[in-house]
This record gives C-alpha cells, structure tokens and sequence, in this order.
C-alpha cells in the first residue's frame, strides 16, 4: 500500500504554479511570502521549482528577480536593446514539431533528439529517454499534426492533459 501512495501522482495545477512564479516577479513581497509556505519540492514542474529556489535566492541576496535587458519577442528571449539571442520558451512539443515540419527531420530523429539525447547527457537515461521494461514510462501521445494529446508520467494519465476522447 505505501508504495502505491508514493508513486501516486498527487493534484496538481500548472495555472497555480505560473501563478505563484508571476506573483513573484511582479511583486518583491510576494516572494517573501512564497517562500515562508512553499519550497522547490511543492512545485510538480520541476522547472518552477528550479526558477522558486533561483528567484528566493536572489531576493535573500538583495538583487531583482527581473532583469531588464531581456525581453521576450515572438517566443524568444532576447537581450533588450535586440543585440544577442538569450534562449528559447519554446516547449518540447514545439520543438520537435519544428524539427519535424519546417527542418524535415524524420520524426523518429526528432522524437530522440528530445527524449533519449538529452536523458543521456543528464545522466538518467537508465530510467528515462526511451521506453523500456523498468523504466519511469513518462509518455507524450501526439496526433498527426504532431500536437500533444495525452501525458503520461510514471506509468500514470497526467490530470488535465487526455484530450484524445
């Protein structure tokens, strides 16, 4: 039984998470607030939790969690005065689709440079990147259009994301 409960996905809310990390840029108070009740590990999207802990630390340090000379144009980060590229907000599913519909990389191509590559260099491709016997079993179904239908995480439906009914 308390196996079962530890691989249980517990509720959770994406829109709560973004919530919370807006709150925090917007407002300085907000992180002090956040972080008297929440810590990293209360976030389901591993990366809120990373950019909590990194906004926290920088509020203790006295600096702002805003920087503005980067901007966000057009899905992608840039530096303010539009000189350098900063990064992407691109989704995983954005990415393979482009990959997929405007490079032509044959979708198996793109569907590894996404999963099986980047587990390896992380280091946890001998539970993730592929899907195999004793693995975690985290699976994203697309359509035909190479749109997310489903999510599944550990082997269990993600709340919210089966759209295939």
């Amino acid at each position: 039984m308390e196996e079962a409960l530890i691989k249980r996905i517990l509720p959770h809310s994406i829109e709560a998470e973004q919530s919370v990390i807006g709150s925090m840029i917007l407002d300085r108070d907000a992180i002090l607030v956040a972080s008297e009740i929440l810590t990293s590990d209360d976030f389901y999207q591993s990366q809120y939790g990373i950019i909590f802990d990194a906004m926290v630390e920088l509020c203790n340090e006295g600096k702002p969690v805003d920087d503005p000379r980067i901007i966000i144009e057009d899905g992608v980060c840039k530096l303010a005065d539009h000189s350098s590229l900063v990064g992407s907000i691109a989704t995983m599913d954005v990415l393979v689709r482009t990959m997929v519909q405007k490079a032509g990389v044959p979708l198996a191509d793109a569907i590894r440079m996404a999963s099986e590559t980047p587990a390896r260099l992380m280091g946890v491709d001998d539970r993730k990147g592929s899907l195999q016997r004793g693995k975690d079993a985290d699976i994203v179904i697309l359509d035909r259009k190479l749109n997310v239908r489903s999510v599944w995480s550990m082997g269990h439906l993600v709340e919210g994301t089966n759209t295939l009914a």
